[in-house]
């Protein structure tokens, strides 16, 4: 009987829902860091590791046990603060930098003065302690830090919020024939030839790999972790 089909079947939901049952309930106790040689390749005791093996049955993960998951790593992450981080923004003097960039010069101005670098020029000094807020009680915004729009007659918290995240993904995906306004992203092989699947998806620069393009990248990475911790969308085409 166990060798029929159906039976096998059975047996393997029942084995996928104790794996998962049992990774709920003992998550919290796995690291799942895994530490690099130079090179970024990972050494070899590591892989043995119960991290490791987590991670090499990812697909066999239930999408609910990893919400499930990703709430208890954002619970266990979050940390008091006697103040919020603040930025400040100037967009509109931006938007004329991009539109007036005709010289190199100009364009690494213009590079400079986008939502994303201003953002970073400020964040990279606020630890990052200080960007994993507890979640605020009743309706008061729930924000990692506070952005000023500068000249800009803005109300309220999460309004200027959402809209430097939407501004950052609009940049990053900033794309005409002659310039990239950042280095970070271009544009896929499919959307390039205009054949196949994700003509509309962008990858990471491969040739973007100083150690200030990596720090950009590093930048990047705590800006999606930041929006996810408050239900904010970075709207980036990735593969």
């Amino acid at each position: 009987m166990n060798n029929h089909p159906l039976a096998r079947f059975k047996n393997s939901v029942s084995l996928l829902r104790i794996f998962n049952r049992l990774l709920v309930q003992h998550f919290r106790f796995i690291s799942m860091f895994l530490p690099q040689e130079k090179g970024g390749v990972t050494r070899s005791r590591d892989m043995l590791s119960l991290g490791s093996l987590v991670s090499s049955l990812r697909e066999y993960i239930y999408g609910a046990v990893k919400n499930k998951m990703i709430e208890q790593i954002l619970e266990a992450t979050t940390m008091n603060r006697d103040e919020t981080p603040k930025i400040i923004i100037e967009r509109f003097t931006r938007e004329k930098e991009i539109t007036d960039q005709k010289t190199l010069a100009l364009r690494k101005s213009a590079e400079q003065h986008t939502v994303f670098m201003q953002g970073y020029s400020q964040l990279k000094h606020v630890p990052t302690t200080n960007l994993r807020p507890l979640k605020p009680k009743g309706a008061e915004p729930f924000i990692c830090f506070e952005v000023v729009l500068k000249n800009e007659h803005v109300q309220g918290l999460a309004g200027p919020y959402r809209q430097f995240f939407t501004d950052v993904s609009s940049e990053l995906q900033f794309k005409d024939t002659k310039h990239d306004q950042l280095e970070l992203l271009v544009e896929s092989p499919n959307r390039v030839a205009q054949v196949g699947d994700h003509k509309e998806k962008f990858c990471l620069r491969a040739s973007a790999n100083s150690a200030f393009h990596l720090q950009l990248f590093e930048y990047l990475g705590k800006l999606m972790g930041m929006a996810y911790r408050t239900g904010t969308y970075v709207l980036l085409d990735l593969p």
